[in-house]
């Protein structure tokens, strides 16, 4: 007689979840699904940019503040999704757009009463000089620093950068007859960035 040998059964345990799943967001795991990248969220949120000016120009300040503020958020979620992709297109797109948004603001309230022209036009002379400097160039040809600090600090600058624009044309918005002081102050600020972004640039070293 032969014996019947019992049959072992053997359970497969699941493979341990990797750092980078556990701390996934999930705003990471469901945009991709949808098939929305990050340009397609950095150009919806530059036309509600452009709603956002043509609003204050027309004289509907508090229309401009909920789209600039949408815009702004639309931006944030297109630059998490560079983050994970690591997208160079929406980088790109992200900077051009947004300056155009920014200046593009300051135009409109100049629109809605030409008493803010000056202010208006220091504002958007501010952003043309921050804009023009956040051109790295000396990134890649500057032996002090390895170049994944110098990009950190890079996005870093943007981001605070960004945020304080912001913050600035939503108080421009609430109190649309204090743009000229918010102005002044905002372009003040882009200036002394501009300045100090050129002073690094400047190779001092024997």
């Amino acid at each position: 007689m032969c014996r019947r040998t019992p049959m072992r059964t053997t359970m497969r345990e699941a493979p341990p979840e990797t750092p980078t799943e556990r701390g996934a967001n999930p705003l990471a795991a469901t945009l991709p699904g949808w098939r929305i990248n990050g340009a397609a969220l950095v150009v919806a949120g530059f036309l509600s940019g452009l709603g956002a000016a043509t609003a204050v120009a027309l004289h509907i300040p508090a229309v401009g503040l909920a789209l600039i503020v949408a815009s702004r958020s639309l931006v944030l979620m297109a630059r998490h999704l560079v983050s994970v992709s690591a997208s160079g297109a929406s980088d790109f797109l992200d900077t051009l757009l947004g300056w155009i948004v920014f200046a593009g603001m300051g135009f409109a309230f100049a629109l809605a009463d030409p008493e803010r022209a000056l202010a208006a036009c220091f504002l958007v002379a501010s952003f043309v000089g921050l804009s023009a400097s956040a051109v790295d160039l000396h990134v890649s040809s500057s032996p002090h620093g390895s170049l994944a600090a110098k990009e950190s600090q890079r996005r870093r600058e943007k981001t605070i950068i960004d945020a304080t624009i912001t913050v600035a044309l939503v108080i421009a918005c609430l109190w649309s007859a204090r743009f000229s002081v918010v102005a002044y102050v905002l372009g003040t600020l882009c200036f002394s960035a501009t300045g100090i972004r050129i002073a690094r640039c400047i190779d001092v070293s024997p």
